[in-house]
Order: C-alpha cells, then sequence, then structure tokens
C-alpha cells in the first residue's frame, strides 16, 4: 500500500500522506515517497501542489518513532524548501495533530491552511530527541513562542497559529473563514 496518495484536480496536485492508522507519522518509505512524488510534481504542468494527511485525526504526528533511527537520515529530502526545490506554491492543509516533523513540514510550506481542530506541537525536547528545527520556526514565527514551542513542547491551537503567523488561513467548520490580508 502506497504511503502518500496523489489527486490531480485541473492543475492543483493533492498530495497526501496515507497513513491514518499511524496518524499519517512519517517513516523512512512516506519521506522517500514525498520525495519522489514532489520531483514528479515539480516536473509537471501541476501549478500548485495541496499537502495535507489522510482523515482528520492528524495531519502528520511527526516521526514513527517505531522507525525513527532510520528515518531521521532522510527526513529532510521531503521537506519543502530544504529537500524539496521547486518554483511551484506549496500549500499545507492541515486538520488535527500536527506533530514534530509534521509542524517542520507545514512550516517550511508557502502557505498553510489549518482547520479549526489543528493542533500544533514540537514535543522533541520532552521525547529527547532534536531534529534541528529551531532556526526555521524562529524565523518563521515570534522568537519567544518558537521557544516555548520547542523548549516546553507547549501546544499551539488553530487560531493561536493564526494569531502568531504560522498559517495564513484558520478555518472553523461550517463557518467563515479568517485569512491575512
Amino acid at each position: 500500500m502506497s504511503t502518500v496518495k496523489v489527486q490531480q484536480h485541473g492543475k492543483v496536485s493533492v498530495i497526501s500522506i496515507n497513513r491514518p492508522e499511524r496518524r499519517n507519522a512519517l517513516c523512512k518509505d512516506t519521506v522517500l515517497e514525498l520525495q519522489a512524488t514532489f520531483a514528479d510534481f515539480d516536473a509537471s504542468e501541476q501549478r500548485v501542489a495541496i499537502l495535507t494527511g489522510e482523515g482528520d485525526e492528524a495531519f502528520c504526528a511527526g516521526a514513527d518513532l517505531d522507525n525513527a533511527q532510520e528515518m531521521w537520515r532522510e527526513l529532510w529530502r521531503c521537506v519543502p524548501t530544504v529537500g524539496i526545490t521547486t518554483e511551484k506554491p506549496i500549500i499545507a492543509a492541515t486538520a488535527g495533530w500536527c506533530v514534530g516533523a509534521g509542524l517542520v513540514l507545514v512550516a517550511m510550506c508557502d502557505l498553510a491552511i489549518a482547520a479549526d481542530n489543528t493542533k500544533f506541537m514540537y514535543p522533541e525536547a520532552k521525547v529527547g530527541l532534536f531534529g534541528g528545527f529551531i532556526v526555521g520556526l524562529t524565523a518563521r514565527i515570534p522568537h519567544k513562542i518558537a521557544m516555548e514551542m520547542i523548549m516546553l513542547g507547549r501546544t499551539v491551537d488553530a487560531r493561536r497559529a493564526y494569531e502568531i503567523g504560522l498559517v495564513t488561513v484558520s478555518c472553523r467548520r461550517g463557518g467563515k473563514l479568517r485569512r491575512r490580508s
């Protein structure tokens, strides 16, 4: 079974992490498949990619800790603007948990949309890991808020993520969109 699903809607590619049973956690196979999928997207006539996760429970629960050692060497290869190079925009569309490496993916996308049930967390300090994303997050949101997330493992909900500029649109189910101007 493929760990990445791709659908095309006109010139838009919807790229979904397809491991809902593992809350879309990233394993080595998923990382390599995302890398290949983004390379195909870049070489195609498609104009925009939307990166999402299957299901409402999690956009991406971060690294699959059952296979973390083999995945860490490859993770950077599937991160937009780090391992993925394209002039085309990549938009993250999140729902549910967005943890660790999942937060990295969102922060490095060109735009991000968060459903109202999205919760962002960077728990590496709590589990004794450090992936080195501190510089990337502090460059994208206010420094002290990034430090709270990184050093204390604080959770940020969709509304707060919108307020601090981590996401550009926050969606209420059945309600209005909140957009950055």
